[in-house]
């Protein structure tokens, strides 16, 4: 079993990832955090665009258990279809404009981005 994720941490805000798809598809995007479903609240048209789409979560309107995730599934309810999903990341602030969490090592200066 996996070790659990504090999301919570660094003021982990928000959950945002892109998506595009084909013409045709049908269905209900969602995001799983642990067993907490979220819907995707934007147009359904978009899971039929070949055009990357952005969804951006607000995490504290979710009602999942941020300190202790161990599972994240994206996911399809009644639908048909291919659907591509990228840039899965966490951020300090919710909107539009995310900007990944920097973490410096101090044992060498070098940065890295938190990623999932």
């Amino acid at each position: 079993m996996l070790d659990a994720q504090d999301w919570t941490a660094h003021n982990i805000q928000s959950l945002s990832l892109r998506f595009h798809g084909a013409a045709g598809n049908t269905g209900q995007l969602y995001v799983k955090i642990n067993n907490t479903k979220v819907p995707y609240d934007g147009d359904p048209a978009s899971l039929s665009l070949s055009a990357w789409s952005a969804w951006n979560i607000d995490l504290s309107t979710t009602g999942a258990n941020l300190t202790s995730v161990r599972e994240l599934t994206i996911g399809i309810e009644n639908g048909s279809g291919m659907l591509y999903v990228d840039d899965i990341r966490l951020y300090p602030k919710g909107g539009g404009d995310c900007e990944p969490v920097i973490h410096e090592d101090s044992d060498n200066g070098a940065s890295s981005q938190s990623h999932l």
